[in-house]
């Protein structure tokens, strides 16, 4: 899915949203606020702040991959960047 989301240009790591994995504030601040979405509540598994920052890590991670291998020039083209 990442693969097809980089070849049509949609954000496929943090950076691409503005938002660095390095300001930990800011991504606290976002999934604390992720956390008061109602379906949330519906995983089969305990989901919480912590586990949604290393759920963010991971995929930024794998997002910086597939960037990697597939390229970012549609995103580019589609944001100006």
């Amino acid at each position: 899915m990442a693969e097809f989301f980089a070849k049509v240009g949609l954000p496929v790591h943090l950076g691409q949203i503005s938002l660095p994995l390095s300001d930990e504030a800011q991504i606290r601040d976002v999934m604390e606020a992720a956390m008061m979405l109602p379906f949330v509540a519906n995983e089969p598994f305990e989901v919480s702040t912590e586990s949604l920052i290393a759920a963010a890590a991971r995929t930024h991670e794998l997002g910086l991959e597939v960037a990697r291998s597939a390229g970012d020039a549609p995103y580019r083209a589609l944001h100006g960047n």
